[in-house]
């Protein structure tokens, strides 16, 4: 298959003027009112998904191998040079904030939510905000383990109060607006830009939206709107469905009661993680962006640039120069394995077998990478891999995600 072309997102959007009042207590004002002069241009580093694991938690023993080459291709044994690289980009490239919409945790462990933190606080005591939502992974996770030798046991998992102590400073507590009942919050990016974090991932409904974080976002927009501020939401889960056969679990519960709200003030912008796929949507004058993973290939960040004016807004996914190399063999090893077991017991010859596992590993690998474009998808369809896929697994759960991804 040939090499898929670097896909760069560039639109221009008209954005209302928007957003904020918060519910039942008063707003805090830490700007200026918005002017009328020229304003400058600002620049936003979204890390999504680290997925940081403490390497106290591990031993990178006989358990913790078979955790990780049995899993999505994620490198948590990196986890900390990961952080390290990125937060060194930061500081020599200084932009105006760097946002992260979830999943800070391989999975819920507290004592890596504090490691973590602590990194984090090198950018905030620079200067550059750090600001920071829930993820699925990371309150009241389950799954929160150490690994040493052959044996998982269970570690300190992370409260909402736990997060709120451990994160506050990185958004929470700066905030203009927050929510009573989640870790949604508003933050005055600049006198007319307002980012608007909106918590999914509360004990008391995960994967949804509070009834009442809605109305208490709803104050916010009207409270913004009525001041002529810009606003972007940021979540961890999708707002739109980034692919239409990955939708369960990777979209906002409730995402129709979110949109509705933001279109009705105006918002066209939403930043989120989650599906581990770099990719885009954008639907009647919306846009949801999912930023890559950063801890796997090929660790995706992005950069957001709104122009001076506001009214246009550049993304670029961009990657770390680091660990390429291992962070590529962990994925092909991981989904070599699960393209694999997908086709066993069937009657495909050797040849064709080893055509279509290689088809779908290029192929997925440009697509978690955000590089495959509307150009593209004739060449696809065309290709030897794909088929085999559309004579030998035309019934498999694959051969919908590839029509999914080429849709």
């Amino acid at each position: 298959m040939e090499t898929m072309s670097n896909h760069t997102l560039k639109k221009i959007i008209t954005t209302a003027c928007v957003l904020s009042f918060l519910g039942g207590c008063s707003r805090v004002s830490t700007m200026e009112s918005a002017g009328t002069g020229p304003k400058e241009p600002l620049e936003i580093w979204i890390c999504a998904d680290l997925h940081y694991l403490a390497s106290s938690l591990h031993d990178d023993g006989t358990v913790f191998r078979q955790l990780v080459e049995q899993g999505d291709g994620k490198v948590p044994e990196y986890s900390e040079a990961i952080a390290d690289e990125f937060i060194r980009l930061c500081l020599e490239r200084r932009p105006d904030a760097v946002v992260i919409p979830g999943d800070l945790t391989y999975n819920g462990e507290r004592i890596s939510l504090q490691e973590l933190c602590g990194k984090l606080k090198t950018l905030q005591d620079s200067g550059i905000p750090v600001l920071v939502i829930p993820g699925n992974h990371d309150l009241l996770y389950p799954y929160a383990r150490s690994y040493f030798g052959s044996n998982a046991r269970k570690t300190q998992a992370i409260s909402l109060s736990d997060f709120r102590e451990d994160c506050g400073a990185f958004g929470w507590e700066q905030a203009a607006a927050r929510d009573s009942d989640s870790f949604s919050y508003v933050y005055s990016l600049s006198d007319d830009v307002e980012l608007m974090f909106l918590d999914a991932n509360t004990p008391a409904d995960p994967g949804s939206i509070l009834d009442s974080t809605l109305t208490w976002a709803k104050k916010q927009l009207a409270w913004a709107k009525e001041d002529g501020k810009t606003v972007i939401t940021v979540t961890h889960q999708s707002l739109l469905a980034q692919n239409k056969f990955m939708t369960k679990g990777f979209i906002i519960n409730n995402h129709d009661k979110l949109e509705n709200l933001l279109r009705k003030y105006g918002v066209t912008l939403n930043l989120s993680a989650h599906i581990h796929i770099q990719h885009s949507v954008e639907e009647d004058g919306m846009t949801d962006i999912a930023t890559g993973c950063i801890s796997v290939a090929p660790l995706r960040y992005g950069i957001l640039n709104l122009g001076a004016d506001r009214s246009q807004w550049d993304y670029t996914p961009c990657h770390l120069e680091i660990l390429q190399q291992e962070a590529t063999d962990r994925f092909t090893t991981c989904m070599t394995r699960q393209i694999a077991d997908s086709l066993s017991g069937r009657d495909i010859p050797e040849e064709d077998f080893k055509y279509m596992v290689e088809f779908m590993m290029d192929l997925n690998r440009s697509y978690f990478a955000g590089e495959i474009t509307d150009r593209d998808v004739d060449t696809v369809r065309q290709t030897e891999g794909y088929l085999k896929w559309k004579t030998y697994g035309r019934d498999t759960s694959w051969y919908q995600y590839i029509e999914s991804i080429l849709s």
